[in-house]
């Protein structure tokens, strides 16, 4: 795996700090604070969107990860992709 670019560092770290602190605007979070928002998750429209949900229940999501695995088998994966797919698939 290449090294990742101090320009995308802060990128993932703020990303990171969001997941992990339960601050990604996501479905439940809108509602606890009394703003619009769909009554499920918009990708799969199958359950609440929590941020639990998208990074590990989703079927929508997993699909798209399983396909970003199928595209970077075969070298298609584009550089944007080569950053973040070691988190969604659990590789370090």
């Amino acid at each position: 795996m290449e090294i990742m670019g101090a320009a995308q560092m802060p990128l993932l770290c703020v990303a990171a700090w969001l997941v992990t602190h339960n601050k990604c605007w996501t479905v439940d979070r809108l509602a606890r604070r009394g703003l619009p928002h769909p009554e499920f998750c918009p990708l799969c429209d199958q359950e609440e969107e929590t941020i639990d949900h998208l990074l590990v229940h989703c079927v929508f999501a997993s699909l798209l990860v399983q396909s970003i695995q199928t595209s970077r088998s075969s070298g298609l994966v584009p550089s944007a992709y080569r950053l973040i797919l070691p988190c969604l698939v659990g590789e370090s």
